[in-house]
């Protein structure tokens, strides 16, 4: 505890602050290890995610401790660490893709749970290798105003719309209970739908969320999870899932998407499945002024 003494004029204060800064003990659980993926190689249209970790820091300093519709201190009552940023080049994609799955694999040695702040989704894929193989195949509950289920394009496999075909192929998704939230506005053809059906992996509108309501399409997503008999799962939220007007901070926009209370109402009431590891991807803070 210490005392400092404030002075403005003829204004004085004392103020006693409680410094809690002590490091923990190497022995004691990490509940959640946040790592920022400071990489938007592969970006399809508009880039600039790689400043999204930055951000997200940035404006996350207003965050007070107390949760008020949860009634939880996450903060306080959980041991979560942030472990910086992924080293990962702007050069070579497989390169950069071996980068952010050797620091997921390392970090989960040390925690629990992990969360990856991106970036662009191309992250998701390392990201489910590292958290599979701890874990075992995961049920992939993913917000998105597209599947990134796609082929290659321009020859690229690995590419940001195609991190989940990528992990279906190595069997790294659970062969069903997976679901996607969110998907509008256009896609490449109706075939689409077909190759993320055949990978287990079904399809929540944006339409349907805003006709059926949040806690209906949260009961299809949950009783899908219970196909998969309760596998693990990751969750991977894609920032364009909200509307432009809500959030225009992204490299893909896209008309007609979940406003900020709907997505906030539908991540709480995933409360209770047995989430391992997640990532927010795709900010791109250069395209939202706020």
């Amino acid at each position: 505890r210490q005392r400092f003494r404030l002075s403005s004029g003829q204004k004085q204060a004392e103020l006693e602050l409680d410094l809690c800064l002590e490091k923990a003990p190497a022995d004691t659980p990490i509940d959640i290890m946040l790592l920022g993926v400071p990489f938007d190689s592969v970006c399809s249209y508009r880039p600039g995610a790689r400043f999204g970790p930055e951000a997200i820091r940035s404006n996350s300093r207003l965050i007070r401790p107390y949760m008020i519709d949860q009634q939880q201190r996450p903060l306080v009552d959980r041991q979560i660490v942030d472990a910086g940023d992924v080293a990962a080049t702007p050069f070579g994609i497989e390169k950069a893709v071996g980068q952010i799955y050797e620091a997921c694999r390392d970090r989960l040695k040390e925690c629990r749970r992990l969360v990856l702040l991106g970036g662009d989704h191309t992250l998701s894929y390392p990201s489910i290798k590292a958290v599979s193989e701890k874990f075992g195949p995961v049920v992939l509950i993913h917000f998105d105003s597209h599947m990134d289920t796609f082929p290659a394009m321009y020859g690229q496999d690995v590419w940001h719309g195609a991190p989940f075909r990528n992990c279906w192929a190595e069997g790294l998704l659970a062969k069903d209970g997976s679901t996607h939230v969110g998907i509008r506005a256009t896609t490449y053809a109706a075939e689409d739908f077909h190759d993320s059906d055949a990978m287990g992996i079904a399809t929540l509108t944006a339409e349907d969320v805003h006709e059926r309501g949040v806690d209906a399409c949260v009961e299809v997503v949950r009783r899908r999870w219970e196909r998969s008999g309760g596998a693990p799962v990751y969750l991977s939220v894609d920032i364009d899932v909200l509307d432009p007007s809500v959030a225009p901070g992204t490299g893909t926009p896209e008309f007609g998407g979940l406003l900020a209370h709907q997505l906030l109402r539908f991540l709480r009431g995933l409360k209770g499945l047995p989430i391992v590891g997640a990532d927010l991807v795709e900010v791109a803070p250069a395209y939202d002024h706020a």
